[in-house]
């Protein structure tokens, strides 16, 4: 059954802001992977190696992604849609960040 209150989004939404909902949510997985495939290639050589602050990083983007999708949901605040955007791509960036200085760290 298809939510009322989200008909006609996609109408109000301009290219931009749905391009950067797209991105938002691909983030997620992105990070996840990029964590699993760096884990993978350093499992043998760094042991030891604090893997936590990645993965606090991967909860918090799925946090913002799940506010994200609330918001489109009812529709408050396109504002605050671009907010977690850029939210987002500010703890994707530092995950990243965490994710090399373990790699570099092993090696």
């Amino acid at each position: 059954m298809r939510n009322p209150g989200t008909a006609g989004i996609h109408g109000c939404l301009a290219k931009a802001e749905t391009d950067a909902l797209s991105r938002a949510i691909a983030a997620v997985p992105v990070a996840a992977a990029k964590l699993a495939l760096r884990f993978a290639l350093i499992a043998d050589g760094a042991s030891g190696a604090d893997f936590s602050a990645p993965l606090d990083s991967i909860e918090e983007l799925t946090e913002i992604v799940l506010e994200a999708v609330r918001q489109l949901q009812r529709f408050e605040s396109l504002g605050r849609i671009r907010e977690l955007d850029e939210r987002l791509q500010a703890v994707a960036d530092r995950t990243g960040a965490l994710i090399q200085g373990i790699v570099n760290g092993a090696y």
